[in-house]
């Protein structure tokens, strides 16, 4: 029988999310419906509402791309007058401020719903109407934008998000002293410390101070570099 280990000084201490910041309420869920909630990795820690199984996979692989500071959902409605000049409201379901401070919206819609309502020429109209400095780009996301590498990656940075202490340090101080490409499994062994060490790793290409070398599911054979987030 293996000993737990009780050291709370390798981890970080929890401290509850912070609430939603969605403009609008996510609907009871239905039988065959997909509604929840997570909590974000990137930005201060707060609870993501969720109201659809297309927003979870979007709102994932948006806020892992290495570009993304933040990301919030169901943004305050714009105001605006559709093709027959009738006045009407959007929420766009997802928003992204990236690092440079430019700022992402998103409309999360299957692709057939999307193409029965014409809803990218909608989507150009409120594009065309919201208040300055709302957004800078609008994005239709539809299931044919879910890229398997993308959503395996992100799903596995989001289950490894949470800092454990000894071995995010240990893995710090390996990565700074590279002085040329290597696996993650190299990196690894030089830490020391298993799949903690493989999870700190994670970690650090979420923080951009790895960067994969290639596009690819992240493994054990992935080839990283050094970033520019030290």
């Amino acid at each position: 029988m293996d000993e737990i280990d009780t050291n709370q000084s390798k981890y970080a201490r929890w401290t509850p999310p912070l609430a939603s910041r969605a403009a609008r309420k996510v609907a009871v869920a239905n039988r065959g419906s997909y509604k929840g909630e997570r909590v974000v990795a990137k930005g201060p820690s707060r609870i993501l509402k969720i109201d659809s199984y297309g927003e979870y996979l979007s709102g994932l692989c948006i806020e892992y791309e290495a570009s993304v500071a933040e990301i919030a959902e169901q943004l305050p409605p714009v105001g605006y007058h559709d093709a027959d000049g009738v006045v009407k409201k959007h929420y766009f379901d997802l928003g992204a401020t990236l690092h440079d401070g430019r700022r992402r919206v998103y409309a999360v819609k299957p692709k057939r719903r999307a193409a029965e309502t014409d809803f990218e020429a909608e989507l150009a109209l409120v594009a065309g109407q919201w208040p300055d400095g709302f957004a800078d780009q609008a994005f239709l996301v539809t299931e044919e934008h879910y890229d398997p590498i993308d959503v395996f990656n992100a799903k596995l940075q989001h289950g490894m998000r949470d800092p454990e202490l000894e071995a995010d340090a240990a893995a710090l101080a390996v990565v700074s002293a590279m002085a040329e490409a290597k696996t993650l499994g190299e990196l690894v062994a030089e830490i020391g410390l298993d799949g903690q060490g493989y999870r700190a790793l994670v970690r650090l290409i979420t923080a951009g101070v790895l960067v994969l070398r290639h596009r690819e599911r992240i493994g054990y054979a992935s080839v990283v570099d050094r970033g520019v987030s030290e």
